[in-house]
């Protein structure tokens, strides 16, 4: 059995991209030695006194932020070599990265009421894009007899569409609302709609309760920041893609989706 855990990053109204990704994980051989490495990270970086349930976000180590990573009080070295670390733990366990992405559109000329709903629109086609990335990954890498569940960060503006879009790529449903986005996903879709290899219905996590999520959170942000052509980044990106961040997207469509996977270290 595999497990996906996603999420996203760029749903504010300010971000041009918005992206969905995570990584796969094979649960009986993999789990346990993952959670402790990130329980190593967490010992290392973090103080005593601010352990208990913590979780990293990307977005604190990298620009220096945050209760604990505050670059006033914490060390801005410190801070982004921890992110570095965090975001090298895909390679160093061969942990498959999916992404989906979808570059946004202009809200000029829409209703208050349809910009309103862009951001989850967005949200659940990147997402829509990355269970295609994983149904893909499972068909042509995965054993033919394993299957997948998706897990995906709590958030309660786009649980609804993003719950809708599963059952749509499943088969299970059809809304005329969602027409438009189906017929965008179709033509990207390669015949892996129907998804046959993702089962079950999507599980709504909060990290610090899933904590596979918090590389989830680091692969979203570097790859957004991949897409948006953000060069303060490129390093950070080269941990996590091991200098291959093309495998997951070409950064000049207005979407896409891709599988990166990585080969064991001699």
């Amino acid at each position: 059995m595999r497990f996906v855990y996603l999420d996203e990053s760029g749903i504010s109204v300010n971000e041009p991209v918005t992206v969905v990704g995570g990584v796969i994980i094979n649960a009986d051989l993999q789990y346990m030695a993952v959670k402790q490495r990130v329980g190593e990270l967490i010992d290392k970086y973090v103080p005593l006194e601010d352990r208990l349930g913590f979780v990293f976000h990307a977005k604190d180590l990298f620009h220096g932020s945050g209760k604990i990573f505050d670059k006033r009080k914490y060390p801005r070295d410190m801070s982004r070599e921890a992110l570095k670390v965090l975001l090298g733990i895909p390679a160093e366990f061969q942990l498959p990265i999916v992404c989906g992405h979808i570059r946004k559109r202009s809200t000029a000329g829409m209703t208050k009421q349809e910009q309103r709903g862009e951001p989850s629109k967005n949200q659940a086609m990147a997402f829509s894009l990355c269970a295609l990335a994983a149904e893909k990954y499972m068909r042509h890498i995965a054993d033919p007899s394993e299957v997948a569940s998706l897990t995906v960060e709590n958030n309660d503006e786009t649980r609804q569409a993003v719950k809708l879009m599963h059952l749509l790529l499943s088969g299970r449903h059809f809304s005329p609302v969602a027409g438009d986005l189906v017929s965008v996903i179709i033509d990207f879709a390669n015949g892996y709609v129907p998804i046959r290899r993702i089962v079950d219905i999507v599980l709504f996590a909060e990290k610090d309760h899933a904590f596979l999520l918090q590389l989830a959170d680091a692969c979203a942000l570097m790859l957004r920041y991949f897409f948006e052509g953000r060069t303060s980044a490129e390093e950070f990106l080269d941990v996590l893609t091991q200098g291959n961040p093309s495998a997951l997207g070409n950064r000049n469509d207005p979407a896409g989706y891709g599988v990166l996977t990585f080969k064991p270290v001699d």
